[in-house]
C-alpha cells in the first residue's frame, strides 16, 4: 500500500505499482467480505449501488451518500482513495473512487445517506462480517458495460447507420476486422464506433484512419526524456545556460516521431464518411492514442465523457515479492505544439442515478442523435 502511495506521487496514467491477479484475488478474499455496500460516482453525487441485504432495509439502494465516517463523501475520497490512484485528473479520480475497495483495508464504520425520498439517515454498520454474503441485493451498474462482447461485434440500426463495438482490447485483431468488413463500412451512410471501455493494447489507430483519411501519410510526435550520463554530470557544475545543465536536472528532451505510409489507394477510401466515436472514462492507453490519429485528422465526433489519460508507453517491470510497476517514457504529442492529456467529448453526457435504475445508455443515445443530424 505503501508502494501503491508513492507510485501515484507521480501523477501519471500509466506510472504507478499494481498487485498480481493472485494477490487481487486474495485480497479480495480476506478484505472485500467486510464491505457492506458499493457505490457509484454520477454527476449529480454518489450513490448507494448494492446493500448486503440483512441490511437493506436501513440503508436503502441509490441512495446518495453525504459523509461516510462522518467524513463528507469527497473529502473521504481525497483521504483514502485518491493518493493510491495514478492520475491528476479529477475526473479519472472520481470515475476510480469504487477503487477504495481495492485501495485501502480500512472499513467504513458509519455512512449518512439521502434517500431516494429525500429523507436523510445515520447509520452504524454491526461489528464483525456482514451476513448472507452470496445474497447481496444490487443494482450491477456495470451491466451495460460488462455484457458487450470482448470480441469486436457490428450491428445495423436505423438510417443505414452501423454501429462498431470495440470493447476490450485493440490491436492487429482490429485492423483485421475493419479490413474484413470493409464492405459494410463503406454500403453504410455513417458510423458509430463504440470505444468504451477498452483498455488499449497496441497502437493501431493510424491503420484505421487510413481508410477515411485523403492524407498519404500519418505522422506521430514523442518527447522522449535524454539521460546522458556524461552531460548529467558535466551539468552539475553548470548554470542554466550552459547545454548541459538540462541533462542534469533530468529536464531534456529530445523529439521523436513515427510516420505512418497510407498504401490504400485514395479510390477505394471512404473519405467524408460520418464518424462518432462513444469515449468515456475507461478508454486508456493506447485506445486514446487511436483517438488522437482520428481527432488530428478531424476524422470523427466524439460524444461521451473524458477519457482516462494514460498515452506515454510504460516500462513495465517486476517488483520483489511480485506486484509489478509501471513508468511512462514518453510525451505524447497531439501535434508538434500540443500535449496529449486525455481526449475532451466534443458533446459532453453526464451520468445520473435514473439512467443507472433503468439501464439507459445516455451516450449510445447522444451518439446516434450526433450522427443523424450530420446525416440530415
Amino acid at each position: 500500500m505503501i508502494l501503491r502511495q508513492f507510485g501515484a506521487l507521480l501523477s501519471e496514467g500509466h506510472s504507478g505499482i499494481y498487485y498480481t491477479p493472485d494477490y487481487i484475488v486474495d485480497f479480495r478474499r480476506r478484505h472485500f467480505s467486510e464491505d457492506w455496500f458499493d457505490y457509484f460516482c454520477t454527476d449529480d453525487g454518489v450513490f448507494v449501488t448494492s446493500v448486503r441485504e440483512n441490511i437493506i432495509d436501513y440503508l436503502p439502494l441509490n441512495s446518495e451518500i453525504i459523509n461516510i465516517d462522518n467524513t463528507p463523501v469527497e473529502e473521504y475520497f481525497q483521504k483514502h482513495c485518491y493518493p493510491y490512484l495514478t492520475s491528476i485528473f479529477d475526473h479519472t479520480l472520481k470515475s476510480r473512487c469504487y477503487e477504495c475497495r481495492r485501495s485501502t483495508r480500512k472499513r467504513p464504520q458509519n455512512i449518512s445517506v439521502k434517500s431516494t425520498e429525500g429523507e436523510i439517515i445515520d447509520f452504524s454498520f454491526p461489528n464483525g462480517n456482514p451476513a448472507n454474503y452470496s445474497e447481496i441485493k444490487s443494482y450491477d451498474v456495470y451491466k451495460h458495460r460488462d455484457s458487450r462482447p470482448r470480441e469486436h461485434s457490428h450491428k445495423w440500426i436505423d438510417n443505414n447507420i452501423l454501429y462498431i463495438d470495440i470493447a476490450g482490447s485493440i490491436g492487429m485483431h482490429t485492423v483485421k476486422y475493419f479490413q474484413e468488413n470493409f464492405s459494410a463500412l463503406e454500403e453504410s451512410s455513417g458510423i458509430i464506433m463504440d470505444l468504451r471501455n477498452c483498455l488499449g493494447g497496441n497502437s493501431v489507430g493510424y491503420h484505421i484512419a487510413n481508410i477515411f483519411t485523403e492524407n498519404d501519410t500519418i505522422e506521430q510526435y514523442y518527447y522522449i526524456r535524454t539521460n546522458t550520463a556524461s552531460k548529467r554530470a558535466t551539468g552539475a557544475f553548470v548554470d542554466s545556460t550552459h547545454q548541459n545543465y538540462g541533462y542534469y536536472h533530468n529536464t531534456q528532451f529530445e523529439l521523436d516521431s513515427f510516420i505512418s505510409i497510407n498504401t490504400i489507394e485514395k479510390e477505394h477510401r471512404l473519405i467524408g464518411k460520418p464518424i462518432v466515436i462513444l469515449i468515456d472514462n475507461n478508454v486508456v492507453s493506447a485506445s486514446e492514442n487511436f483517438l488522437i490519429v482520428f481527432k488530428k485528422l478531424n476524422l470523427a465526433t466524439f460524444v461521451g465523457r473524458p477519457t482516462f489519460g494514460s498515452c506515454s508507453q510504460p516500462f513495465i517491470f517486476q517488483l520483489p515479492g511480485n506486484g509489478y510497476a509501471w513508468l511512462a517514457t514518453q510525451k505524447t504529442m497531439i501535434t508538434l505544439d500540443e500535449e496529449f492529456t486525455f481526449i475532451e467529448p466534443d458533446y459532453y453526457v453526464k451520468l445520473n442515478l435514473e439512467d443507472l435504475i433503468r439501464g439507459n445508455d445516455p451516450i449510445f443515445e447522444k451518439g446516434l442523435c450526433v450522427i443523424n443530424q450530420i446525416l440530415e
